[in-house]
């Protein structure tokens, strides 16, 4: 049950600007209710537990990228300035 909750939600997990975002408390409450399924505290900690190991092993896999494919840093080492900024458009 605790697992199929969990595939239901990283499903519908929203992505930022690197990645995936970790699955919040309310993203769980709303899902509950919307099955209608009483969680106890222990499930949202085992929810919560699953979901860290996911967003580690998800954000390890990205680091990674096979040969001879080109990746970019999630951000840059250097200050944003004016003349930075004009190079880039």
């Amino acid at each position: 049950m605790i697992w199929r909750c969990f595939t239901a939600l990283s499903r519908a997990r929203s992505c930022g600007p690197i990645g995936p975002n970790p699955i919040s408390y309310p993203e769980i409450a709303a899902y509950a209710q919307l099955v209608r399924m009483p969680f106890e505290p222990h499930h949202v900690e085992t929810l919560a537990a699953m979901d860290v190991v996911w967003m580690e092993r998800a954000y390890r896999a990205a680091k990674g990228a096979p040969d001879g494919v080109k990746t970019l840093h999630p951000r840059s080492e250097h200050a944003l300035t004016p003349m930075l900024f004009d190079l880039s458009v």
